[in-house]
């Protein structure tokens, strides 16, 4: 699991919290990828950490969240060169064919379990694929035509920032989308050496190597309806957490501070001086933490996560929305689209350091 990177496009959160402990639906993005693994059966895993890695360990070491699996975290001193780097830095405490994931991808277990099911051959590069959501900004996987059922051999990866579409426009081949997750033999280290030498910064850039020498690599297209997301940014930060709060409605009941419906009940909050008040409104999904004081007149949801320790000021309006721990929003504040962290909030789109939160 590669979780060394700076995480720059969610600044500033990451500023002071690494990436893969930022918080979805109130567990750290680092749990989801750990929870699919663990369910597709995985019991052992390895960690690449680098910026604020320290912290990574700490929590992986204390958490009671996933006591069944063991984790080695592994310190990637070269991380700032590119997540390659941060691949090569596990190659010692790595024995045989093995599942390599990014520590910011929530996806579900199904999509490991088919591609880990699917690896019936040594020394072949295998990647979950969709051919859903095919965005040009995503890699891609260029496959062959013709092959029936979830296989296919696979050609290269590409995508815009890459530059290798070399092909992609060729009757006998097709495109499909990377969900971001591979079987990769042990080998893969040889070609990450090779690329590095080369300049390369990217796995990516092994993985292609490799199957272009070889000519072992097979897409394995994921089928039936699937979820996954990069948590890259603001906006897929956001979306991340309104799908695992819905996804939260369905399968749990209004317990531990989860509102799945509309309600104006069970919230701390409004005057003790004994006149009238309007009470909080709670449009569910929604997710509130300890100790937090919602005040009167606000209204909260839907798709809102609060953390602990947070205050939402009188007549404040929440929809769509990330409140980190400690977090204060003012009186008759409009947060929306939005991940507020203390006092500076991060619009989805554009970097708003408003320290009124208005």
């Amino acid at each position: 699991m590669l979780a060394a990177g700076s995480g720059a496009r969610l600044s500033p959160l990451t500023s002071v919290t690494p990436k893969a402990l930022l918080p979805i639906a109130n567990r750290p993005l680092i749990d989801y990828v750990i929870d699919s693994i663990q369910e597709a059966g995985i019991t052992e895993i390895v960690v690449a950490t680098g910026y604020l890695g320290s912290r990574i360990v700490k929590y992986l070491k204390t958490s009671k969240e996933h006591s069944t699996i063991e984790i080695e975290c592994v310190k990637a001193n070269r991380y700032r060169e590119g997540p390659l780097y941060s691949f090569l830095a596990t190659e010692e405490y790595i024995y045989g064919d093995f599942l390599l994931i990014p520590a910011d991808l929530i996806l579900g277990h199904k999509i490991i379990s088919e591609l880990v099911k699917s690896h019936t051959e040594k020394n072949v590069v295998r990647v979950a694929t969709s051919r859903e959501d095919l965005r040009s900004k995503r890699t891609s996987v260029l496959c062959y035509e013709g092959q029936r059922g979830s296989r296919s051999t696979m050609l290269r990866f590409y995508s815009s920032e890459i530059g290798n579409e070399k092909g992609k426009d060729d009757k006998k081949t097709s495109a499909s989308t990377s969900i971001g997750v591979s079987v990769c033999p042990r080998k893969l280290f040889e070609y990450a050496h090779v690329v590095a030498r080369k300049g390369s910064k990217r796995v990516v850039d092994a993985l292609n190597e490799y199957v272009t020498e070889t000519g072992l690599g097979r897409c394995i297209r994921i089928s039936g309806k699937q979820y996954w997301f990069d948590v890259d940014t603001i906006e897929e930060m956001l979306n991340a957490n309104s799908f695992i709060l819905r996804k939260k409605l369905v399968s749990e009941k209004n317990s531990g501070h989860f509102y799945p419906h509309q309600t104006t009940s069970q919230v701390s909050g409004g005057r003790s001086d004994g006149d009238e008040t309007r009470p909080p409104k709670i449009v569910g999904p929604v997710l509130i933490g300890e100790r937090c004081i919602i005040g009167e007149g606000s209204i909260i949801g839907p798709s809102v996560s609060i953390q602990n320790k947070c205050t939402i000021g009188t007549f404040a309006k929440l929809r769509n929305a990330i409140i980190l721990r400690d977090s204060k929003i003012c009186n008759s504040a409009v947060i929306e689209d939005a991940v507020v962290c203390g006092q500076i909030t991060v619009r989805a789109g554009k970097l708003d350091r408003d320290v009124e939160n208005e």
